[in-house]
């Protein structure tokens, strides 16, 4: 077993970039830190000591969960507060954690006919099962 890359980076550097995280700081944040201490974190240290540093590597995949956990908790926090700018919140999210918009595949009154010809034994079953479901009398042309 070979030992592990050494990274340059204060005692301690654990703890303080978990508290980091904790608190809501993202990756650019932990950048910055990082500069703060070495006097500059480039992409280059960054991807190496993700790379090739067990720990470094777990310490940051923990700590965006624990930042994740947190801004989850300001909203849950935050769900009958009327002020809560709930558009920057998901901009936010969606920007620091990947979060993606939910496509509008739905129409408004979608009107729809369905050529149950066209469908299998097994879709046919499941269409009507839905339907029954739904209190919705399938709608089709004909058949």
């Amino acid at each position: 077993m070979t030992e592990p890359k050494r990274i340059d980076l204060p005692e301690g550097w654990q703890t303080e970039i978990l508290n980091l995280y904790r608190n809501g700081a993202n990756d650019a944040e932990i950048k910055g830190w990082i500069a703060e201490k070495r006097g500059h974190c480039s992409n280059t240290f960054w991807t190496s000591a993700f790379e090739l540093n067990d720990e470094f590597n777990e310490i940051v995949r923990r700590g965006r969960q624990l930042s994740e956990a947190w801004w989850l908790r300001i909203a849950r926090e935050n769900v009958g507060n009327n002020k809560f700018n709930t558009p920057l919140w998901i901009r936010n999210m969606m920007h620091r954690h990947g979060w993606k918009d939910i496509p509008k595949t739905w129409e408004k009154n979608p009107k729809k006919e369905i050529d149950l010809s066209k469908l299998t034994d097994a879709e046919l079953e499941a269409y009507r099962e839905l339907s029954k479901k739904a209190h919705v009398e399938p709608e089709h042309n004909g058949n």
